[in-house]
Parts: structure tokens; sequence; C-alpha cells
């Protein structure tokens, strides 16, 4: 694996998970529109700076994911050139008050690392939204891990100009010849390298495995990149039992006194980053005794 994954940066460049802060940023992505702008913009931006090479990602709300190979300077010139035409036709087609963010990149320095990253991203929109597994997040390349490809819809080429036109709000609209649809956009197996990604897993059972498990690991890079929200209620849950049961010898939650429950709230803020609601929802407190506790302004 480690072998594999220096051969993937000796040809692509260094690998770097992209990523904008979420925390107390606003909405960018507000309704379905908004968000298959960003999905045929990441791939137009995709083609436009072939230097780049994008294994997956995830658009959220208010934030985004990329996990991208590439030397630091042209995957910084691609993002800015991504964040300045989503806001530029976001203010001017949807009159939302958007502007480009910052963003960080956090070099990924093996094999093991790539892995978790992967997993990491894949299941970031499936952890906010109850609507979606981590195989069926519509916002990013995840669904197209270890799964049967999805019929195209057709060439992106073949499409009528006006169609291309309004995709992207201007008359700029040349892509790779390659490129395909999925439904409304762009689809991700045109320009992101999943098959090389996969190949860094030793099977669709890892995979698996790394997207489901592995909830210490998952803290350790949300804690690294300042995330707040990585795990589903169900794992934090299952988390919090464990805890529970190595603290006050019971399994059940709803058996523990109001200073085990305060105990494990702060455990579940400071070292977990769960929201005030999930503390609420997950430990049955109230939520003004949570609100008191931590304070909404610093969450």
């Amino acid at each position: 694996m480690e072998r594999k994954f220096d051969e993937i940066c000796r040809k692509n460049g260094p690998c770097w998970h992209l990523y904008t802060p979420g925390k107390e940023s606003d909405n960018i992505y507000r309704d379905r529109d908004d968000f298959i702008l960003g999905m045929n913009l990441t791939a137009y931006f995709a083609g436009k700076y072939p230097e780049v090479t994008l294994y997956t990602f995830q658009l959220m709300n208010n934030h985004h994911h990329y996990l991208i190979s590439g030397q630091s300077d042209i995957v910084r010139e691609f993002f800015d050139a991504y964040q300045s035409r989503l806001a530029k036709i976001l203010n001017n087609h949807k009159g939302y008050d958007v502007y480009p963010s910052g963003y960080s990149l956090k070099k990924i320095d093996d094999s093991n690392q790539f892995r978790l990253n992967v997993a990491y991203i894949n299941r970031n929109g499936y952890v906010v939204n109850k609507e979606y597994t981590p195989f069926t997040y519509p916002w990013g390349a995840n669904m197209f891990y270890f799964n049967t490809p999805i019929s195209p819809d057709g060439l992106y080429s073949a499409l009528p100009y006006r169609v291309k036109r309004s995709m992207f709000h201007s008359h700029d609209i040349d892509c790779p010849s390659h490129y395909f649809m999925q439904g409304d956009y762009i689809s991700p197996l045109s320009y992101c390298h999943v098959k090389e990604a996969e190949s860094l897993f030793y099977n669709a059972h890892d995979y698996f495995s790394s997207v489901t498990k592995g909830v210490e690991a998952y803290k350790e890079v949300a804690q690294l990149i300042g995330d707040t929200i990585f795990l589903s209620d169900n794992e934090m849950y299952s988390v919090l039992r464990k805890i529970s049961h190595d603290k006050y010898g019971t399994f059940a939650l709803t058996k523990l006194d109001s200073e085990a429950k305060y105990e494990l709230a702060k455990c579940m803020h400071f070292d977990y980053h769960a929201s005030n609601s999930q503390i609420s929802r997950i430990l049955k407190m109230d939520s003004y005794d949570v609100n008191s506790m931590f304070p909404l302004t610093s969450k």
C-alpha cells in the first residue's frame, strides 16, 4: 500500500485534504439547484486544471471537503477559481451574500492517512443529513466507491448549447470531451480518480469497515481540521455506552444519575465536538440545561 501511495504521489503530486471551515459559517448551498451548480463547477474547474487530481469530495451546506493532489500553489489556484465563480453566480443570480471563504490544506503523508481521509470525506454528508447513507449522499463522489457504475445519461458535449449555458450561467462552457452526465450534473466519474483511490484499500470490505467503523480515527481527523460534527447519533450512542460501562458499570444511559450525565455531556462536547442538540437527544437532558453548560454562542 505504501508503494502504491508513493507511486500516486510521484505521478500526481502531494496529496491534500482541502477543507473550508464549517463552524459558524453561513450556508453556501441553500437548495438543490445550488448543489447542482457546485457539482458542475467542480467538474468544470477539474477540467480547467489538469495538473490537479481529484479522488473524492463532498459539498456540504456551509463547507467543502476535497481529497486532491498536486502542487499546493496549483491546488490553491484551482479552489480559488472555483470559489470565485461560485460566489459570483450565487450573488448575481440568487442574490445570496456569498463570498469566497478561507480554506486549509492538510498534507496526507501515507496510505493509512489517505484511506482515513477518503472514508471521513465520503461519510460527511451522511452524518449531518439523516436522509442519506454514506453511499447515497448525492453531492460528492462517495456513491461511486466500490459500487456498480451508474449508467451515464449521455455525453456533456451532446447537450444543447442553451442547456450548457444554463448549467454554468456563462458563455464559457467548454469541458473535456469525455465528460458525461449523471442526472442534472456532470458525473464525478468523469473527473474523479475513484479507481486509483480504491486501489489503496485492500478490498471493498476494507472500505466498508473504514466508512462505518473507526470512531476514534474520525475523532482524530475532525479535531485536526476543526470539524464539529463527525459522529451520527447511533455512533455517538455506541461510544457513550462503552464509556458509561467503563466508568459507571452500566450500558444503560437512562440509569445514570444527573452527575454522570453531566460528565458524559462534557465528554461529548469537548472530546467529540457533539452539538448541543445531539447531547440533549442522546442523554435525554433538557435543552435548557445543555445550553446553560455550553452557551450556543460558543458552539
